[in-house]
């Protein structure tokens, strides 16, 4: 997975949740749990809220249910302290779980919500990535600057390869993919258009069995459909 977008904060200020935030909430939750081997949601509010702030919780510290929000996505889980000086949760499980951080933070969420880049912004995303995803997209030994943008460019909607239980690599592809359709350029390509398209749904089969999405898949999916795919293509 990759990060390196500019993470939005969720912890500041207030705005309307919506399904795909609920879908965010709920794929961390399962990453939360695959990443801790712990299940109850109980058992992870005790596990972490100490954490939280000064002061351990006692016995009698009421638990306040928060995980079972998060697992049906009625809460949005948050980053940095809020005004109470209690840090959020994403922080405090991300420092000893860093791929539930990851998860969180990952492109795929702006790029879903509309985030658009330029040809540039996206070259620098994919340069971080494994080699097995950036293969797909660029030349990593082109000789020039100007050179590696333009087979970057040309690189949008050529075939990707992606094994039947990779959700990982189908997750950064889906992440690229949603990117590229939202540029400009792209949607005066149909060749490109066309195959990012194909792309696209070459990644859905691993994302709908991963345990990310296992409860949301079909909200996030119709999500996709009525807000970005449905959209450009």
């Amino acid at each position: 997975m990759n990060t390196s977008l500019k993470a939005e904060n969720p912890g500041r200020g207030r705005r309307r949740t919506t399904e795909l935030d609920r879908c965010r909430a709920q794929g961390w939750f399962r990453c939360v749990v695959i990443e801790t081997h712990e299940s109850s949601p109980t058992e992870l509010e005790r596990k972490f809220r100490a954490r939280r702030r000064q002061g351990a919780p006692t016995a009698a510290t009421p638990v306040t249910r928060i995980f079972e929000r998060y697992r049906s996505g009625r809460n949005c889980p948050t980053e940095g302290k809020n005004s109470k000086g209690s840090e959020g949760y994403l922080s405090v499980i991300g420092r000893d779980y860093p791929r539930t951080l990851e998860f969180y933070r990952h492109p795929f969420w702006q790029a879903a919500s509309g985030t658009a880049v330029s040809l540039a912004q996206m070259d620098s995303l994919i340069r971080t990535m494994d080699t097995r995803i950036a293969r797909h997209y660029v030349s990593l030994c082109a000789a020039r600057e100007t050179d590696h943008l333009k087979l970057l460019w040309h690189s949008f909607g050529q075939e990707i390869w992606i094994e039947r239980n990779d959700y990982e690599a189908a997750f950064d592809h889906l992440a690229i993919n949603l990117l590229m359709l939202r540029m400009e350029t792209t949607r005066f390509n149909p060749y490109a258009m066309e195959g990012i398209a194909r792309c696209i749904v070459k990644t859905l089969g691993p994302l709908s069995a991963s345990p990310w999405f296992c409860d949301c898949y079909e909200k996030l999916f119709d999500y996709l459909e009525a807000n970005v795919w449905g959209r450009f293509l």
